[in-house]
């Protein structure tokens, strides 16, 4: 949605005073807490008001931590009302207008980009011109599973996109001469690809949310220390159980594991793509390649990406289609043996 000149000021006042709402709860001694990290080579500082949100969202990221330094390129500002006592001014668009995506105000010719999810409760504001951020939730108490697992999505998706870098569902493994981007719709195997090979000792960079980036070559860059898996799977991969943080008691059923204190040198910032597998379970023993088609990939990558981003469309959708074609693609038929999984996939790396 392109907003006319009257919408875009009262869009940018509305960011105002929500940002004045931030720098009220964050006031006095003790009430903010500053957090760097460096994400796909961009320094972002996190101002965090109040010490749940710090505590919920920051383990996520933590592999990526940096000392303060300067050259910050966006300003992340998070608070809730429950714990500020500040509540939300009267936006400038109505509620109802919003669809399940969380889409309000996303298209990149306009400053100030919002969305809100509906599901969680959470406001996504972000400042292109000035590269500032807030991130509203009404009581950080009740953050959902997946917030804990994946922070600040659509904020990060948005300044990602400025630079040339897509947010994408999917999983990487690798070292650092190169890696495999692993696409595929929810439910297809990506995270127990992803750990096998993190089991096997492979860097690991996402189980479910990557960045990528096809300039000058094909690479990932990643993002959260989390891995999301289903009960019935970590039996099948028992060394990962001192991960275990949390179970979603929700209708996915999902443990999530915290990976930085068991792999602490596994984490990877960034590495070079070889090639995008899309894994597909056999049922078999062995676990081999095949060759597929760029469309295949497409199918199972784009339409999954796309439906969990506030403002995603066409722009994503022609990343995505030349992304595919710059690599090598192959369906990963995945066998019962777990090892198997790893041991292949690092013989591909290293014949490639």
């Amino acid at each position: 949605m392109h907003q006319t000149r009257k919408e875009a000021e009262r869009f940018l006042a509305f960011f105002d005073a929500v940002q004045d709402l931030f720098e009220g709860a964050a006031a006095g001694p003790g009430k903010i807490t500053d957090r760097y990290f460096r994400i796909a080579g961009h320094l972002i500082r996190m101002r965090f008001a109040g010490s749940v949100l710090l505590s919920s969202l920051a383990p996520a990221l933590d592999h990526l931590a940096v000392a303060p330094a300067v050259g910050v390129a966006l300003t992340v500002c998070l608070f809730d009302s429950a714990g500020s006592g500040r509540r939300l001014p009267p936006p400038p668009w109505s509620w109802d207008a919003i669809i399940a995506r969380g889409d309000i105000s996303d298209s990149e010719d306009n400053r100030i980009g919002a969305a809100f999810q509906l599901g969680a409760g959470i406001l996504s504001l972000f400042d292109r011109e000035l590269g500032r951020a807030i991130y509203w939730i009404d009581d950080a108490r009740r953050l959902p599973f997946h917030e804990l697992a994946t922070p600040l999505r659509t904020i990060l998706h948005w300044f990602m996109a400025g630079h040339e870098k897509q947010f994408i569902h999917g999983a990487a493994v690798g070292n650092k001469a190169g890696g495999v981007l692993i696409a595929g719709r929810g439910g297809s195997g990506k995270s127990t690809v992803a750990l096998a090979c993190l089991l096997q000792g492979m860097d690991y960079a996402g189980d479910d949310c990557v960045l990528i980036e096809h300039r000058p070559l094909p690479c990932v860059h990643g993002l959260y220390g989390t891995a999301m898996l289903e009960p019935r799977q970590v039996a099948r991969l028992p060394r990962l159980s001192p991960a275990i943080g949390r179970l979603d008691h929700g209708g996915k059923k999902k443990l999530m594991m915290f990976l930085q204190p068991l792999f602490p040198g596994q984490l990877s910032a960034s590495f070079p793509l070889r090639a995008i597998f899309l894994p597909r379970f056999s049922g078999h023993s062995r676990t081999v390649l095949k060759e597929v088609s760029a469309a295949d990939v497409f199918a199972a990558m784009a339409p999954s990406t796309i439906a969990v981003l506030p403002g995603a469309g066409e722009r994503d959708f022609r990343y995505i289609g030349a992304f595919i074609r710059q690599l090598p693609n192959f369906v990963l038929e995945t066998g019962t043996d777990m090892a198997g999984i790893g041991r292949t996939v690092s013989r591909f790396l290293k014949a490639n």
